[in-house]
C-alpha cells in the first residue's frame, strides 16, 4: 500500500464501488475497517481566501503574495500530459521552503483519475502541506478511503499522524445529496466547499440563484453543523472586481466563511469581506463584556441575548484580521439626532401645526397616481368629460386628496404614531386641478390615555389649503401613541389667522359645480341595486418599487413605509391611504363614474405588505336621488389582501356583519371570519364606509 501500485489498485477499486461495480479482493478494505468518530481540528488560519497559484509560478513570485491561504492545482486546470510537470513544480515548492510560512492546499486528482490520485499521494505530501482538497467526492466511502492513504504516507514519511487535513469538495449532485455523511466521515476535514462548474454540468441547469441555492444550503448546513468552515464556488470574472465583491458579500450572507480566489486581485477583497468589520468587532467585545456582567441572560441594545449570541460574538473575534497598530487618537463628536412627529410632552388640545412641506400638483402626479390606481371615471381622466360638468380641468381623483392630507402631516405629526386607527368625514371642499400648490394643517381635537395608561389615543383634524387659501380637503383622524403626561391636557391659543382655516364652510365648491350641470355628459354606467354585493374582478399588488416611489413622491417619512436598514423589506407595511385608494380603484369600474365622494369611516384591520394584493368586495346599502342628474350610493367596501376574490369568494356565503355601517373591533371582524368564513380570516386590511355621488341612469 505505501507504493504507488498498492495506491492505484486502490483508488480503482473504489471507482468501481462508486459506480456500483464489484471490486477486486483488497486487503484491509475499507468497507469492513472501523473508522472513529471524527474529532474534527479546524485551522488555525480562517479560511477566508484560498488563491489558486497559477500553473508554473516560481518561487519568487509566490514569496511576493500577502495570501494566507495558496492551493497549488494537480486536478481540473493541468492537462493529463502536462500532470507530471506540476507535481515536479510542487516538489520543488515544497523542497525549497516556499510553504513554511504560510498555509498550502493541495488540489489532488479524485476517483474519476484514480492512476493520477495515486501518484499525487504518493509524490505531494509534505510536512509544509496544510490540506487536500479532494474533488469529485459522491460519499462519505471516498473520504474514507483518501484518510486511509494519507495516513499510511503521512507514517511512512515521518510527518505528524492527523496533521494533513481535508477540504471536501462538493461539486457533484450525488455529493450534495450526501454532503452531510460526507463531511462527517473523517476527522481529518477542516471545511466543506463548493464547486458550482461541475454540478451545474452535470446537473444540467444554469447559473442561477434558483438553481444554486438548495446546493449552498446543503453545504453550508452541513459545514456548520459539525462546526466547520463552508468555502464559496470560485468567481469566473476576475475582471469584475465589482461582481466579485457582491458576490463575497451574498456568500457570506448564506453562511459562508470564505471563496476560493483565481487571480491575486481578489484576495485581499475576500480576506476584508469575509473578516468581521471593525463594528462587527466592536460589537462583539461589547456583548461578551455585557454577559460578563449578567448570569445567562443579557440585554444589549434593547434587545435579549443569550448564549448563542454569545458563541457568536467569540466566534466573531477569532475570526477577526490581526490588526498591526492603531492610529493616534483623535477629537469626536457626537451626532445630534434630530426628532420629528408628535411632541407628546407638550402637545396640547387646539393646537394647530403647519406641515412644513407645500408641493405644487403638476401633470406628473397625476400620471404616476393613475399608473398606481387606476380610475374608471371620465372626471379624472378626461379633461373635455370634466369641463362638460362645469369644471375646469380633469378633477383630482378623491385619494390623491385624501393622501397629500394625511401624508404631508407625517413629519410634525404622524411620524412617532404607533398606529393608524381610523378615519372619519373625510370630503373635498373646494374644486382641485392640475396646477393647484397645496399645503396642510393639523389641529389637535382631543387626547386621552387608554384605560391601561400604557398609550393613548389622539383625534385630529386635518386639511389641505390652495394656494387661494380656500379648504380644498378635510378629515378627521384617530392616531394611536405612547401614553401622554397630565400636563398635556392644557388648552392651547394658536394663531387666529390658522384656527380661521378649520372654520365651518358652506357647501362643497366642487360639489356644487356637478349640481348646477344642467345637461350632464353621457358615458358608461354601471347599474347597482339596494342591498346587492359586488365581488369587484381586479386584483393589484402595490410593489416594493411602487410603494417606495410613492411614499416619496407624497413625501410620507415614516420609516415603517420605506426604512429597511431598520424594518427589512420583510417589515415594511404598505401607508394605509395607499391601500385604501387601491381598493377603491380595484372596486371602481362597478360603481363608475365616481364623480365625488365622502368617506364616512374607515378602519384598517391587518397591514398590507409591498408586493402583497389588494383586492375588493363592496355592498350597496342605499341609493338616493338628490337631482334631476345625480344620485347618492352609500356603499360599504372591505379592501381585501391576498384574496382572489372571484377564484375564492364566488358563490361563498359572506356574513351581513362584515358589512354593518357600525363600527367593529379588528378581534370581533376576526371572530366572525374564523367562525362564518374563514376564506377572510387574516385577510381584511380595511372598512369603508363611503357615499359616492354619480349620475343617475336614465
Amino acid at each position: 500500500m505505501a507504493n504507488g501500485v498498492g495506491l492505484e489498485v486502490e483508488f480503482r477499486n473504489t471507482r468501481s464501488r462508486s459506480l456500483g461495480l464489484r471490486a477486486p479482493h483488497s486487503v484491509g478494505s475499507a468497507s469492513h475497517a472501523k473508522v472513529p468518530k471524527p474529532r474534527h481540528r479546524p485551522p488555525s488560519e480562517p479560511l477566508k481566501s484560498l488563491l489558486f497559484l497559477r500553473s508554473g509560478l516560481p518561487a519568487s513570485d509566490i514569496s511576493a503574495l500577502d495570501a494566507s491561504w495558496c492551493i497549488a492545482d494537480l486536478e481540473d486546470a493541468v492537462p493529463l500530459d502536462q500532470k507530471p510537470a506540476m507535481r515536479g513544480w510542487l516538489v520543488s515548492l515544497l523542497e525549497a521552503g516556499c510553504f513554511h510560512e504560510r498555509r498550502l492546499a493541495v488540489r489532488v486528482n479524485g476517483f474519476d483519475h484514480p492512476a493520477e490520485a495515486a501518484k499525487d499521494l504518493q509524490n505531494c505530501l509534505h510536512s509544509d502541506v496544510d490540506a487536500l482538497i479532494l474533488p469529485m467526492l459522491t460519499q462519505a466511502e471516498d473520504v474514507i478511503r483518501f484518510d486511509r492513504f494519507v495516513t499510511l504516507e503521512e507514517k511512512r514519511l515521518g510527518i505528524e499522524p492527523g496533521k494533513i487535513g481535508f477540504i471536501c469538495l462538493l461539486e457533484r449532485p450525488a455529493a450534495i445529496l450526501n454532503a452531510e455523511a460526507i463531511v462527517s466521515a473523517s476527522p481529518r476535514v477542516r471545511a466543506a466547499a463548493f464547486g458550482h462548474a461541475d454540478f451545474l454540468a452535470e446537473l444540467g441547469g444554469r447559473a442561477s440563484d434558483e438553481c444554486l441555492s438548495a446546493a449552498h444550503s446543503a453545504v453550508v448546513l452541513a459545514a456548520r453543523a459539525h462546526g466547520l468552515p463552508a468555502v464559496a464556488s470560485p468567481f469566473l470574472d476576475f475582471h469584475d472586481d465589482r461582481g466579485f465583491r457582491r458576490e463575497c458579500e451574498k456568500m457570506k450572507r448564506l453562511g459562508f466563511q470564505g471563496i476560493f480566489a483565481i487571480h491575486p486581485s481578489q484576495d485581499e477583497p475576500a480576506r476584508k469581506i469575509f473578516s468581521p468589520s471593525a463594528q462587527e468587532e466592536n460589537e462583539a467585545r461589547e456583548l461578551i463584556h455585557c454577559f460578563e456582567k449578567s448570569s445567562g441572560i443579557a440585554v444589549y441594545k434593547g434587545k435579549m441575548v443569550g448564549p448563542p449570541m454569545l458563541a457568536k460574538a467569540k466566534e466573531t473575534l477569532r475570526r477577526c484580521e490581526p490588526r498591526t497598530g492603531r492610529s493616534a487618537p483623535v477629537s469626536v463628536l457626537q451626532g445630534r439626532v434630530p426628532r420629528y412627529g408628535l411632541d407628546l410632552e407638550n402637545v396640547r388640545p387646539g393646537a394647530i401645526m403647519e406641515c412644513p412641506v407645500e408641493v405644487t400638483v403638476d401633470a406628473g402626479w397625476r400620471t404616476l397616481w393613475q399608473a398606481s390606481f387606476p380610475s374608471s371615471s371620465r372626471i379624472h381622466s378626461s379633461a373635455e368629460y370634466a369641463r362638460r360638468w362645469g369644471l375646469e380641468d380633469t378633477a383630482l381623483p378623491f385619494g390623491l386628496l385624501l393622501n397629500l392630507t394625511l401624508c404631508l402631516a407625517v413629519e410634525p405629526f404622524s411620524e412617532s404614531c404607533r398606529l393608524h386607527l381610523g378615519l372619519e368625514d373625510a370630503r373635498q371642499e373646494a374644486a382641485a386641478t392640475i396646477g393647484d400648490t397645496l399645503r396642510g394643517y393639523v389641529r389637535i381635537d382631543s387626547l386621552s390615555n387608554t384605560s391601561r395608561g400604557d398609550a393613548s389615543v389622539i383625534r385630529t383634524t386635518h386639511i389641505l389649503v390652495n394656494q387661494r387659501g380656500e379648504r380644498v380637503f378635510r378629515l378627521t383622524k384617530d392616531s394611536y401613541y405612547d401614553a401622554i403626561g397630565v400636563a398635556c391636557g392644557r388648552e392651547e391659543k394658536p394663531d387666529p389667522a390658522q384656527v380661521a382655516l378649520f372654520a365651518e364652510s358652506g357647501a362643497s365648491g366642487h360639489r356644487e359645480q356637478l349640481l348646477a350641470c344642467g345637461s350632464p355628459p353621457e358615458g358608461p354606467q354601471g347599474p347597482l341595486q339596494s342591498g346587492e354585493v359586488i365581488l369587484h374582478p381586479p386584483v393589484r399588488p402595490i410593489g416594493i418599487s411602487e410603494n417606495l416611489l410613492l411614499t416619496t413622491l407624497f413625501r410620507n417619512t415614516h420609516p415603517l413605509h420605506f426604512d429597511t436598514q431598520h424594518f427589512g423589506e420583510d417589515g415594511l407595511i404598505v401607508c394605509g391611504g395607499f391601500v385604501q385608494a387601491l381598493a377603491y380603484a380595484c372596486s371602481e369600474r362597478e360603481l363608475r363614474p365616481v364623480l365625488d365622494e365622502r368617506l364616512e369611516r374607515s378602519h384598517h384591520v391587518n397591514p398590507v405588505a409591498p408586493g402583497e394584493r389588494v383586492g375588493a368586495i363592496s355592498r350597496v346599502l342605499s341609493i338616493r336621488p338628490i337631482s334631476e342628474h345625480l344620485e347618492e350610493v352609500r356603499v360599504h367596501t372591505l379592501g381585501l389582501r391576498e384574496v382572489d376574490v372571484l377564484g375564492e369568494l364566488a358563490g361563498v356565503p359572506l356574513p351581513v356583519e362584515l358589512f354593518d355601517p357600525a363600527p367593529l373591533k379588528p378581534s370581533a371582524i376576526q371572530a366572525i371570519c374564523r367562525d362564518h368564513c374563514p376564506q377572510l380570516e387574516g385577510k381584511i386590511a380595511l372598512r369603508a364606509l363611503r357615499v359616492i355621488l354619480r349620475p343617475r341612469l336614465s
